[in-house]
């Protein structure tokens, strides 16, 4: 066993403990949803992830950190300046360990199986990305529908296209090759930020 690497919410990480997957998570004014959001994660069948939250700035960070103080021994916890959510994204990735990295906003959920099948996907078709459509929920006016009802996916879909929001695949259905998006150049800055 070699020596330990890094300390994490005063967590002790084995240089040895390498998660297959990153998942990813931006959060601004998520408090009410963070919770379920997390518990969609550690329901995964898939186990070889690691979890990174990142507080974009966010004006409810009292309250979030309230929520999240149960699982601070199951995920990386990170705060920034409010620099919206492709950054966010970005400072994720660029700590992330994981091989893949996986998105998730903090107000959706994924079903239990997930993870399994997007990264089944990914390996046995040698893919550097994988996405798929999404159940919407939360409003009456929605429930019955896809993403994709209502936002098709047209042209060719591409790490590059995904980035730069050339192609409107949905972000929490989406995962990726760290190696993959770090060559694409990671999401485009945002001039503007959260309000």
């Amino acid at each position: 066993m070699k020596k330990l690497e890094a300390e994490e919410n005063g967590v002790e990480i084995e240089a040895t403990d390498h998660p297959k997957v990153s998942v990813v998570i931006p959060a601004y004014n998520s408090a009410g949803n963070i919770v379920e959001t997390l518990e969609s994660v550690f329901a995964q069948r898939f186990q070889s992830y690691e979890v990174i939250l990142v507080n974009d700035g966010s004006p409810d960070t009292d309250e979030l950190e309230k929520v999240i103080a149960p699982f601070l021994k199951q995920i990386v916890y990170l705060k920034q300046p409010n620099a919206g959510a492709a950054e966010a994204r970005n400072t994720g990735i660029e700590i992330a360990r994981g091989r893949v990295i996986a998105f998730l906003d903090s107000d959706d959920v994924w079903h239990p199986e997930y993870l399994a099948s997007q990264v089944a996907f990914l390996e046995s078709n040698g893919l550097g990305m994988a996405y798929c459509d999404a159940e919407l929920f939360g409003m009456p006016s929605v429930l019955g529908a896809s993403f994709m009802d209502g936002s098709p996916s047209d042209g060719e879909v591409t790490v590059e296209s995904l980035l730069d929001i050339r192609c409107n695949v949905i972000t929490s259905g989406t995962i990726a090759l760290k190696s993959v998006i770090e060559a694409a150049g990671m999401f485009e800055r945002n001039e503007r930020v959260q309000s």
